[in-house]
């Protein structure tokens, strides 16, 4: 069998496969590369799925209020939070991860995805009680007249949203109500609400825990990964995952819970912030070294399957930016299927999108209504695979 027909063929199946992948929108992915904090500045604070200044990291403003100070160590972080000289006042840590006109508002099927990554240095305790949720996380939707933009604790307003509110005794859980992994829901008793996580029961509704008192609980200096997942469900529920993991981490390396909210957030589907509330440098960490906040919108509409340049439409230029990294590894421009190389599979996804473009019905969903290719595209690509195959042999000859 000729090369060309071999081509002709593998397309053919790929397309008649439905070779398609889903593709979701990285809005914040921060290692403080830049040695800054700070970046961006007003109006957004946050760079929303694009690296504005080019420096490797899609960066959110942070902003610190109470005790202690909050800075980046240096260039590629960590940003670290020092409570050594102030153990017994409270630090709180808040950053916006949507702008304020436009926060992230979950479709059906759509998932936000809040990754955070810290290593804590604990302080021996001083026999103050411990047995309280000391160590508070929170991914909320902030009202737009209690958004801050200088170093300050946030301000008492009707928030909505979800947070994590877990026991730092050590070397073993010791809550008081025998729940030290809690995951809360954000309710307001009045219509200005209140503080955002220095009030516990009046203002936070329990909905389940995920550790065992007993249990080990932290250890200074092991890195811990906390996540927080909601989903729309198409019964117009939110599913979340509250969970954290780290090794020995409640003596399975993780606490997670796992809740569907009928009526969820408030009645919104809406979240704009991450922020951390540390009761005392004794209650929680001394310092507490942040290594990564990463904010992803999974299972979105855009980008498009088989839009490798992102222009919202799949055609010609798609093939042209695939002809141009052909046969590139890692992460290369043109890889429509994430598969590590730029070869003729992607060409696949490109012709069963083919004209698709983005907003509504786009993507798997639009090209499963689109004509499949037929004899002549067919062998229009796999002249084109050939060709584009002639040329990298003479670019790279064997050795």
């Amino acid at each position: 069998m000729s090369r060309l027909l071999l081509f002709a063929v593998a397309f053919s199946a790929a397309v008649f496969n439905g070779a398609h992948t889903s593709h979701g929108i990285v809005l914040v992915n921060d290692t403080w590369k830049d040695g800054t904090r700070t970046d961006p500045l007003s109006p957004d604070y946050t760079e929303n799925g694009v690296d504005l200044d080019h420096d490797g990291d899609i960066e959110s403003a942070w902003f610190h209020g109470g005790a202690g100070s909050f800075d980046v160590v240096g260039a590629g972080g960590p940003l670290r939070n020092d409570l050594t000289s102030f153990a017994t006042t409270q630090s709180s840590l808040t950053t916006y991860f949507a702008p304020e006109a436009t926060p992230v508002t979950l479709d059906v099927g759509q998932k936000l995805k809040v990754t955070f990554v810290f290593t804590p240095t604990l302080l021996e305790s001083d026999g103050i009680d411990m047995t309280g949720q000391s160590f508070r996380m929170a991914v909320v939707n902030t009202p737009s007249i209690a958004r801050i933009s200088t170093d300050v604790n946030p301000p008492q307003a009707a928030y909505s949203g979800y947070g994590a509110f877990i026991n730092m005794q050590r070397p073993t859980f010791d809550a008081a109500d025998g729940m030290p992994f809690e995951l809360r829901e954000r309710v307001n008793p009045t219509p200005s609400g209140g503080p955002l996580l220095s009030s516990q029961a009046a203002y936070w509704s329990v909905l389940g825990n995920g550790a065992t008192n007993g249990n080990p609980s932290f250890t200074s200096g092991t890195q811990y990964t906390y996540t927080f997942e909601a989903t729309h469900t198409a019964a117009d529920e939110l599913a979340i995952v509250s969970r954290l993991s780290g090794a020995g981490f409640n003596g399975t390396g993780f606490a997670e819970v796992d809740y569907t909210d009928p009526t969820p957030n408030g009645g919104s589907f809406s979240f704009d912030t991450f922020t951390l509330r540390l009761n005392s440098g004794y209650q929680t960490a001394g310092i507490l070294d942040i290594s990564l906040l990463k904010v992803e919108l999974l299972n979105a509409v855009a980008p498009l399957v088989g839009d490798v340049n992102f222009d919202s439409i799949v055609n010609g230029q798609d093939i042209a930016l695939v002809a141009s990294n052909w046969l590139q590894t890692g992460d290369a421009p043109g890889d429509a299927n994430n598969d590590g190389i730029v070869n003729g599979q992607d060409i696949a996804i490109i012709a069963s999108n083919w004209l698709a473009t983005s907003g509504p019905g786009s993507g798997a969903a639009q090209s499963a209504a689109l004509p499949e290719p037929g004899g002549l595209t067919l062998l229009s690509v796999a002249l084109m695979l050939d060709g584009l195959n002639r040329l990298y042999r003479r670019r790279n000859p064997p050795l």
